[in-house]
Protein backbone atom coordinates (compact mmCIF):
# COMPACT_ATOMS: atom_id res chain seq x y z
CA UNK A 1 0.00 0.00 0.00
CA UNK A 2 1.36 3.69 -1.11
CA UNK A 3 2.71 5.53 1.67
CA UNK A 4 0.52 9.27 1.99
CA UNK A 5 2.83 11.80 2.84
CA UNK A 6 1.36 15.89 3.16
CA UNK A 7 3.82 18.34 3.09
CA UNK A 8 3.04 22.39 2.65
CA UNK A 9 5.09 25.84 2.18
CA UNK A 10 7.88 24.78 4.32
CA UNK A 11 8.85 21.83 2.26
CA UNK A 12 9.54 23.92 -1.15
CA UNK A 13 11.32 26.47 0.98
CA UNK A 14 13.76 24.24 2.56
CA UNK A 15 14.58 23.03 -0.67
CA UNK A 16 14.70 26.05 -2.57
CA UNK A 17 17.10 27.84 -0.50
CA UNK A 18 19.00 24.92 0.40
CA UNK A 19 18.13 25.53 4.36
CA UNK A 20 19.81 22.48 7.19
CA UNK A 21 16.96 19.65 6.20
CA UNK A 22 17.06 20.32 2.34
CA UNK A 23 18.90 17.16 1.68
CA UNK A 24 16.10 14.92 3.27
CA UNK A 25 13.38 16.93 2.05
CA UNK A 26 15.44 16.44 -1.44
CA UNK A 27 15.21 12.83 -1.19
CA UNK A 28 11.55 12.92 -0.40
CA UNK A 29 10.84 14.68 -2.82
CA UNK A 30 13.26 12.11 -5.03
CA UNK A 31 10.94 9.20 -3.86
CA UNK A 32 7.81 10.66 -5.07
CA UNK A 33 9.08 11.20 -8.34
CA UNK A 34 10.00 7.50 -8.60
CA UNK A 35 6.61 6.36 -7.20
CA UNK A 36 7.68 4.92 -3.71
CA UNK A 37 5.19 7.18 -2.15
CA UNK A 38 2.46 9.72 -2.89
CA UNK A 39 3.48 13.19 -2.01
CA UNK A 40 0.61 15.49 -1.78
CA UNK A 41 0.19 19.14 -0.84
CA UNK A 42 -1.90 22.28 -1.12
CA UNK A 43 -1.97 24.05 -4.47
CA UNK A 44 -1.83 27.20 -1.60
CA UNK A 45 1.11 26.47 -0.26
CA UNK A 46 3.04 26.88 -2.90
CA UNK A 47 2.15 30.74 -3.34
CA UNK A 48 3.90 31.10 0.05
CA UNK A 49 6.91 30.23 -1.26
CA UNK A 50 6.89 32.37 -4.16
CA UNK A 51 5.33 35.80 -1.97
CA UNK A 52 8.92 35.30 0.66
CA UNK A 53 10.78 34.96 -2.34
CA UNK A 54 9.57 37.83 -3.89
CA UNK A 55 10.02 39.93 -1.12
CA UNK A 56 13.35 39.42 -0.20
CA UNK A 57 13.98 40.36 -3.25
CA UNK A 58 12.39 43.56 -2.82
CA UNK A 59 14.33 44.06 0.24
CA UNK A 60 17.55 43.20 -1.19
CA UNK A 61 16.73 45.23 -4.54
CA UNK A 62 16.48 48.16 -2.06
CA UNK A 63 19.37 47.84 0.26
CA UNK A 64 21.25 46.63 -2.65
CA UNK A 65 20.83 50.15 -4.11
CA UNK A 66 21.22 51.87 -0.70
CA UNK A 67 24.82 50.14 -0.58
CA UNK A 68 25.75 50.89 -3.70
CA UNK A 69 25.00 54.53 -3.51
CA UNK A 70 26.27 54.75 -0.38
CA UNK A 71 29.43 52.55 -1.71
CA UNK A 72 29.96 54.64 -4.81
CA UNK A 73 30.17 58.35 -2.60
CA UNK A 74 32.33 56.26 -0.03
CA UNK A 75 34.94 54.84 -2.72
CA UNK A 76 35.02 58.66 -4.98
CA UNK A 77 36.18 59.67 -0.99
CA UNK A 78 39.00 57.24 -0.40
CA UNK A 79 40.47 57.37 -4.20
CA UNK A 80 41.73 61.17 -3.53
CA UNK A 81 43.91 58.98 -1.35
CA UNK A 82 46.66 56.33 -1.82
CA UNK A 83 46.19 55.24 1.26
CA UNK A 84 42.54 53.49 0.74
CA UNK A 85 42.94 52.24 -2.76
CA UNK A 86 42.88 48.45 -1.49
CA UNK A 87 40.09 48.75 0.42
CA UNK A 88 38.10 50.36 -2.08
CA UNK A 89 38.54 47.15 -4.28
CA UNK A 90 36.73 44.90 -1.27
CA UNK A 91 33.64 46.95 -2.02
CA UNK A 92 33.05 45.71 -5.12
CA UNK A 93 32.68 42.14 -4.64
CA UNK A 94 29.78 42.79 -1.89
CA UNK A 95 27.74 44.86 -4.11
CA UNK A 96 27.98 41.95 -6.73
CA UNK A 97 27.16 39.47 -4.33
CA UNK A 98 24.08 41.59 -3.64
CA UNK A 99 22.58 42.18 -7.01
CA UNK A 100 23.05 38.77 -7.77
CA UNK A 101 21.32 37.00 -4.80
CA UNK A 102 17.81 36.88 -5.89
CA UNK A 103 17.99 35.52 -9.74
CA UNK A 104 19.96 32.52 -6.97
CA UNK A 105 16.93 31.77 -4.97
CA UNK A 106 14.13 32.75 -7.87
CA UNK A 107 15.94 29.65 -10.39
CA UNK A 108 16.18 26.71 -7.50
CA UNK A 109 12.52 27.67 -6.57
CA UNK A 110 11.13 27.36 -10.16
CA UNK A 111 12.61 24.27 -10.50
CA UNK A 112 11.10 22.65 -6.94
CA UNK A 113 8.09 24.38 -7.44
CA UNK A 114 8.30 22.61 -11.26
CA UNK A 115 9.71 18.92 -9.85
CA UNK A 116 7.23 19.01 -6.71
CA UNK A 117 3.79 19.79 -9.43
CA UNK A 118 5.58 17.05 -11.77
CA UNK A 119 5.95 14.58 -8.67
CA UNK A 120 2.98 15.33 -6.20
CA UNK A 121 -0.78 16.15 -6.08
CA UNK A 122 -1.98 19.56 -5.66
CA UNK A 123 -4.97 19.88 -3.59
CA UNK A 124 -7.24 22.71 -4.72
CA UNK A 125 -8.75 25.26 -2.43
CA UNK A 126 -12.11 25.34 -2.77
CA UNK A 127 -15.73 25.39 -0.82
CA UNK A 128 -15.56 22.65 0.65
CA UNK A 129 -12.09 22.74 2.61
CA UNK A 130 -12.96 26.56 2.94
CA UNK A 131 -15.41 26.05 5.36
CA UNK A 132 -13.63 24.17 7.12
CA UNK A 133 -11.36 27.13 8.15
CA UNK A 134 -13.39 28.44 10.97
CA UNK A 135 -12.54 25.13 12.86
CA UNK A 136 -9.43 25.77 13.09
CA UNK A 137 -9.59 29.98 14.67
CA UNK A 138 -6.05 29.18 16.89
CA UNK A 139 -4.24 28.89 13.60
CA UNK A 140 -3.76 32.27 11.20
CA UNK A 141 -5.90 32.41 8.34
CA UNK A 142 -3.44 31.20 6.08
CA UNK A 143 -1.99 28.00 7.99
CA UNK A 144 -6.17 27.17 8.49
CA UNK A 145 -6.70 27.15 4.64
CA UNK A 146 -3.80 24.67 4.43
CA UNK A 147 -4.83 22.32 7.29
CA UNK A 148 -8.19 22.51 6.52
CA UNK A 149 -7.39 21.31 2.19
CA UNK A 150 -5.18 18.28 4.39
CA UNK A 151 -8.08 17.28 6.32
CA UNK A 152 -10.54 17.44 3.67
CA UNK A 153 -8.38 15.73 1.76
CA UNK A 154 -7.89 13.06 4.65
CA UNK A 155 -11.65 12.39 4.98
CA UNK A 156 -11.77 10.93 1.55
CA UNK A 157 -9.14 8.19 1.97
CA UNK A 158 -9.29 4.97 3.10
CA UNK A 159 -8.74 4.68 6.69
CA UNK A 160 -6.24 1.63 6.48
CA UNK A 161 -3.76 3.91 4.68
CA UNK A 162 -0.83 4.80 5.87
CA UNK A 163 -0.29 8.32 6.45
CA UNK A 164 1.81 11.39 7.59
CA UNK A 165 2.06 15.15 7.20
CA UNK A 166 5.59 16.90 7.66
CA UNK A 167 6.42 20.18 7.99
CA UNK A 168 8.80 22.28 10.81
CA UNK A 169 6.08 24.36 11.80
CA UNK A 170 5.52 23.37 15.00
CA UNK A 171 4.08 26.17 16.51
CA UNK A 172 1.00 25.74 14.38
CA UNK A 173 0.41 21.75 13.37
CA UNK A 174 2.48 20.32 16.87
CA UNK A 175 -0.36 21.13 18.28
CA UNK A 176 -2.21 18.18 20.47
CA UNK A 177 -5.90 19.11 19.00
CA UNK A 178 -4.21 18.78 15.52
CA UNK A 179 -1.98 15.46 15.79
CA UNK A 180 -5.22 13.80 17.80
CA UNK A 181 -7.34 15.05 14.99
CA UNK A 182 -4.65 13.55 12.63
CA UNK A 183 -4.26 10.56 13.93
CA UNK A 184 -7.86 10.05 13.81
CA UNK A 185 -7.65 9.86 9.87
CA UNK A 186 -4.30 7.20 10.20
CA UNK A 187 -2.19 10.21 9.97
CA UNK A 188 0.78 11.44 12.32
CA UNK A 189 2.45 14.82 12.73
CA UNK A 190 6.35 14.44 12.24
CA UNK A 191 8.02 17.69 12.64
CA UNK A 192 10.65 18.40 9.98
CA UNK A 193 12.11 16.24 7.01
CA UNK A 194 14.84 14.23 9.07
CA UNK A 195 12.24 12.80 11.46
CA UNK A 196 10.04 12.66 8.20
CA UNK A 197 12.54 10.57 5.87
CA UNK A 198 13.21 8.26 8.91
CA UNK A 199 9.50 7.47 9.36
CA UNK A 200 9.14 7.08 5.27
CA UNK A 201 12.61 4.58 6.11
CA UNK A 202 10.44 2.61 9.12
CA UNK A 203 7.70 2.16 6.61
CA UNK A 204 9.19 1.51 3.26
CA UNK A 205 12.46 -0.29 4.26
CA UNK A 206 14.46 0.58 1.23
CA UNK A 207 15.47 4.24 2.64
CA UNK A 208 18.29 5.89 4.45
CA UNK A 209 17.63 8.02 7.29
CA UNK A 210 20.65 9.68 6.43
CA UNK A 211 19.26 11.73 3.07
CA UNK A 212 19.55 8.97 0.48
CA UNK A 213 16.73 7.41 -1.13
Amino acid sequence: MTLIVYVESNFVMEIALAQEQAQAARSILALAETAQLELVFPAFSISEPIWAVAKRGEWRKSLFSSIKQSVSQLSSDLQRSELYQQEVKTFQPITTALGTMGDEERRPLRETIGRLLNAGRALETNSANFAKVLNYTDLSLQDAIVYATIVTDLQQRPLQETKCFFSRDQKAFADPAIKSELASFNCRYIDGFGNGLSFISNNLGNVSPLGQP
